[in-house]
Parts: structure tokens; sequence; C-alpha cells
């Protein structure tokens, strides 16, 4: 049978000291005052009454109202049952988040039931028929797909995002009001509680503080440098996706968590990469047009005496055989192919290998080329087998010459021509009216100036080869000036601009008492340099005249992080025997709000690791856990305590870590952790 994950069946936010808005409630409603305690409420079941959620509110509050009595220090946290799991967190005094889940369970198929066995046998008899009970199901529960510390560490997660982004609950209520919380927990809460994926979202690495760089030690001094030309007040700190780069003003500041998580999320994606090239065929060739035959406009110069068009691609072949292609429009004697020079069995070998041109028909031609193109196959010259011809194309030419000059390419106008030619241009002036057909204002392009194939879009368009005798075209393509005048019209690239984020924090670690305050970042490639300041703190003043420096600094670091990537490469480019054969070790530190992992990152999701780190934050003076798994045999430990530092001073954290040998003793796996230990403090 299939299995049912675990889910959420509903979360409630409330406070019992609250009392209801009206003074004097009706003597009917004789739980207005308990419905007054409700903040917020949101269940599975979409139409849930009155009195099953006064219910489901009033349990909660009688469970931690009974824990008190045997100990007022230590309330109630959760509940267990056979089906379900109660939760309740006090994120703020007086202020609960209480939520109910159901663990995963595997339904099991029970036989049916007869009320008289006898009677089983007969069948088709109207009186003797089957009674038969419907079929019941049982379920099996699985205790151990949820657990205590992780589902309460997500609803942590999940106030300190509210608090962040609207304020605690306290600030609110005092400076708007209890209206306004409600609707701010209603809109924030109803879409948070139904995006929790409660069996997916376990993992443990992430419920212990954001990851920073593995290079940190290395980049934290850039981050100081720059930091201390910003004014006291501003802490500052890198971001690289999903890594956090503190400043020691930063890490001193004991800002939470959910800050660097927000901005995270706020960051700008990269662009994407735009297209290097694009198939010549998608941009020469036209789309074929329907007919009133049936056929199409490119199919009318191949229709044969009869009416009837022949087979394309091969010739001859009856119309109904499989090798017949009719909806194909393609005729390889109407192609002249471009062979590079290595291809021409010794022909023109001193060409050089290009892409495929596109030679634009001379406009004045154009009408006697149709006319001959009906009934005369076409014939290849000495001149056209250097261009593949795609049939006549029509461009306007005051519109493409405006569009080469906005794109900073000159024209036929401003070629540099020599002397000879330009007072050749100048004496016969009627020439170039009469070659080109237009006015007096177009001039013409001297035919002895080398042709420079134009490349647009991944095509190289050039003009076919004439003598100096020939007329030229007023759709030619003229020359490209040198790379250097066209480099001078691009513009520089603007800098990245500082982007606002708003956020409410707190004095202090734990306070309530929150205030705007401002955050302030700026992207370059993947790196994001940010910096908190007051909420009335005007950017445009200090900020902007340091965008360039804050952005030599993020090059600095990215040059230092490849640097210390290649090096690690280069210290693991020699595989072996160890590496190859055993699976790598996880582990990671917790210190405060930050971690650090192992080269390969930390994900685990095991049980093992949630009862460790909560037999560590029991209160008893545990300082070590080490468990195994009987499948897979993996070990599992969990340390209290990184040593002392130089200073003989205790290094606060702890570190978790799983090894995934199962023929590693104790011993080694003790000595494989005082080795993590040892490194970090190093």
């Amino acid at each position: 049978m299939s299995r049912i994950p675990a889910g959420l069946l509903y979360l409630t936010i409330y406070n019992p000291t609250f009392h209801p808005v009206t003074e004097t409630p009706s003597e009917d409603d004789e739980d207005a005052e308990e419905q007054s305690h409700i903040l917020f409420y949101t269940a599975r079941e979409r139409a849930v009454s009155r009195d099953r959620m006064l219910r489901q509110v009033g349990l909660a509050k009688a469970l931690i109202n009974f824990s008190e009595m045997f100990n007022a220090d230590e309330q109630c946290e959760n509940v267990h049952s056979q089906t379900r799991r109660m939760i309740m967190v006090s994120p703020e005094p007086n202020y609960w988040i209480h939520a109910c889940f159901e663990v995963a369970k595997t339904p099991r198929s029970t036989q049916m039931k007869t009320k008289n066995k006898e009677k089983a046998k007969v069948k088709g008899k109207g009186k003797n028929k089957e009674n038969v009970l419907p079929q019941e199901v049982t379920y099996d529960y699985h205790d151990g797909s949820i657990h205590d510390l992780a589902l309460r560490a997500h609803i942590l997660c999940g106030y300190e995002q509210f608090k962040l982004t609207h304020g605690s609950f306290d600030s609110i209520l005092s400076s708007i009001g209890q209206q306004a919380l409600e609707l701010q927990l209603e809109r924030f809460f109803t879409m948070w509680a139904w995006k929790w994926d409660i069996e997916e979202d376990t993992d443990f690495g992430s419920f212990l503080g954001v990851p920073v760089h593995l290079f940190h030690r290395n980049l934290t001094p850039l981050i100081d440098g720059i930091a201390s030309k910003l004014p006291q007040d501003t802490p500052a700190f890198v971001l690289m996706p999903p890594y956090v780069i503190p400043s020691s003003k930063f890490t001193a500041s004991g800002f939470p968590s959910s800050l660097t998580r927000h901005i995270l999320s706020r960051i700008p994606p990269s662009p994407p990469v735009a297209a290097t090239s694009i198939s010549p065929s998608s941009k020469s060739n036209p789309v074929p047009v329907p007919d009133d035959n049936g056929g199409t406009s490119d199919d009318a110069g191949q229709q044969t005496a009869q009416g009837k068009k022949p087979q394309d691609g091969i010739p001859g072949s009856p119309a109904g055989t499989f090798l017949a292609m009719p909806n194909v429009n393609l005729d390889v004697r109407q192609f002249k192919w471009n062979w590079p020079g290595y291809l021409t069995f010794g022909k023109q070998s001193s060409a050089k290998p290009s892409a495929v041109s596109v030679a634009l028909p001379d406009a004045s031609q154009t009408a006697v080329g149709e006319a001959d193109q009906q009934g005369k196959p076409d014939q290849a010259t000495e001149g056209d087998e250097k261009t593949l011809s795609v049939g006549a194309v029509e461009v306007d030419k005051e519109s493409l010459q405006e569009a080469m000059s906005s794109h900073g390419i000159p024209t036929s106008s401003s070629l540099n021509t020599s002397p000879a030619s330009s007072s050749k241009l100048l004496d016969n002036p009627q020439e170039i009216q009469g070659a080109t057909g237009t006015n007096d204002d177009t001039p013409e392009v001297d035919s002895t100036i080398p042709d420079i194939p134009v490349v647009e879009d991944g095509i190289e368009i050039s003009s076919p080869n004439t003598t100096d005798d020939a007329v030229p075209s007023p759709l030619s393509i003229p020359s490209l000036a040198p790379d250097r005048e066209i480099a001078e019209d691009v513009p520089p690239k603007p800098l990245p601009t500082f982007l606002p984020t708003t956020v409410h924090l707190a004095h202090t670690m734990n306070g309530t008492d929150t205030h705007k305050r401002r955050v302030w970042h700026i992207t370059s490639n993947s790196l994001t340099f940010a910096l908190v300041t007051e909420y009335e703190y005007d950017a445009s003043v200090e900020l902007l005249p340091m965008a360039q420096q804050i952005i030599d600094v993020l090059s600095d670091m990215q040059r230092i992080i490849a640097e210390e990537q290649k090096k690690a490469e280069t210290y693991n480019a020699m595989p072996t025997a160890t590496k190859i054969l055993q699976p790598e070790d996880e582990h990671i530190i917790s210190t405060g709000d930050y971690t650090k992992s192992s080269s390969s990152g930390f994900t685990s999701k095991s049980e093992h690791l949630f009862n460790g780190q909560q037999l560590l934050q029991s209160g008893l003076e545990v300082t070590e856990v080490f468990s195994r798994g009987l499948n897979p045999q993996h070990w599992h430990i969990a340390k209290r305590g990184l040593g002392v530092d130089r200073d003989n001073n205790d290094i606060e954290g702890a570190v978790y870590m799983e090894v995934a040998r199962k023929e590693s003793s104790l011993n080694d796996v003790d000595n494989e952790l005082a080795g993590i230990v040892r490194k970090f403090v190093q």
C-alpha cells in the first residue's frame, strides 16, 4: 500500500491575555472571551466550526497550564500521541504558536467480515445474498517520520522571517493595533503554512545557521578594509549564494541569520546569456507562402510545362513511392555551393573557409532575372561560385543606411576613398545618378575599395565580385571601418546600482522592540556587497562615490577565490585508493548563527543527528553523542564545544559528523572527529 506522508492539520497563534474589543460582550456569547485570544487560525479543512477551533486552542492552553504546575520554568513544548504530534512555541512573552501534525501512515487492508458465513456460499438468490460489511481501513503509523526539533526549528524560522519583514508581535500591536496585527498574520502565515513540506524541509544543516564561505578567513580582511571607510554603525557583509562572508563588525553586531537569508532571496538573478550564433538557414531562407494551387511561392519557378511539379530531392521519382518527398521544397540544382578551400580539389586552394555568404542581387537586374528564371536553368559562373543564391531580397536602402549609421557602421557616404576616386566622383556626378537610379545625394562606392564581408547574426553578407566596368549595386553593403572607430562609439558599461531593502531589526539579539532599518546591496557578477544602515540613511551621498571601490574589492575577492580553488584542485588532483573506494565523511560545525561544512557539503535528514542535538541541548552534562544505525550502518556523532583558542578561551559551538564506513570502529571515528576540531581551531 502507498505511504501517506506527514502533514499539517492546523496552525494557530494566540495570546491568552487579550480581551474582547467590546467592553460589554453579549451575555448569550459565552465564548467571546476565548475567541478574543485567537489572532490567527488555519486548518487543512477549509471550513472549521467555531466550537472545534476553540476546543483545539483550549486543549493547548490546558496542557501548558498543567505542565507549569510541576515546573514553572519549563513549559510544555510538545505532546505525542499515536497519530498526532502537537508543538507549542512561545517566541515572545504571552504569545504562542501552536501547530498540530499528523504523522506518516501506511494503510493496511483487513479481511471483509460477513454476518453469516453459511450464507456466504449462496450467490444469486435475493434473500440469501451475502451481507457484507463496509471494509475497515487501519493504518500503521510511523512515529519517526517527523522530529520535534525539526518542527520547532522550522516554526521559529517562520517567526524570524515575519519579524524581519513586518516587526515583532508586540511592536506591531503597540504601533498600529490588534486588527492590523491579525491582518498581517493572516497574509504571511497562511501562505507560509501551506508551502511547508513536512518531510522534505528537514535538512539538518539548514536549521543550524547560514553557511560561511570556505575561504572566508582570506576574504574578511578585504571587507574590513572597505567597511572602515563607511560610517561606524553600518556593518557590511558579502554574499555568494548560498554562502555568506561576514565582516568583523557584522559578526559582532549579532544580527539574526534570517537577515542574510532574506537578502539572499532578494538578489536579482544573473542576466541570461545571449545566443552567440544563429543558424544561417533561419535568417536567409524566407518562409514559404501557400499559393492558390496548394503549393508555395518558392515553387513558382519550378513548375513544369504540364503544370505538375517534379519530386524534390530525387528528380524523376514517381509520386506515391516511399522515396518521394512531396512536402519538401528542395532542388539541389538551384544551389551554388561555397566549398571551403580544402574541398575544391586544387581550385582556389588559397581561399579561406568562411561562413555562408548571401549575395544581395542588383535591384536594376532583378526584373530581368525574374523573367529569365521561369524557363531557363541557372548557369553558374566563376564569380557566383563564392556565393549561395537564395533568391531576390528587397531592401529599403534609406532604412538600411539609417540603421547602419545608428549602430556606428560607416555608410557609403562616410567611406574614405583615394584622391583619384574622389576626383572621379566629383567630375562625373551624372554617372552616380545613372548607375544607382537614385538622387544626387547618394554617392557611388568606389569599386577599387576591396570588399570586406559584413557579418550580421552569424551570416556573412558580401557583395558579388565585380569588375571595373560593372555597375555597382545600390544594395551593396559597404566595407567596415577599422575596429578602433567602432569601439569609440560603444558607451562604457554602467556601474551596478545600490538596491534598498527595508527590514525590522532589534537592538538586542532576542529583543522584541524592532525598528525599521535598510539594507543596501550591490551585485557584481556572482558576489553581492551589502551593508545595514539606518532607515533615513541617504545612499546617494556616501555610497555612490564608493561604488567603483566596492566593485574593485569584489573583483579582488573573485581572484582570491579562483586562486584558492585552483590550489585545492591541485591538492586533490591525484586520487588515492581510499578516496575512490571509500565514501567521503561529512561534517558541519555550528558557531552561533553560522555554519562551516566539509568541502563536499553537508546534507542529512537522519534522526540520529536530531536526537544527538536534543541530548546536547537537554541541560544534562552531555558533551559527546555517538550512535550507529542498523541499515545502513553509518556512524553519527554530535559534540558540544570546540576546544580552546590561543588565549585559552573556550570556543562555543558544536560539530556534527556522519561517517559512511561501516568497517570504522569507535576509535577511528573519534580520531576523525578530533582531527576536524583541531583543523577548525587552527
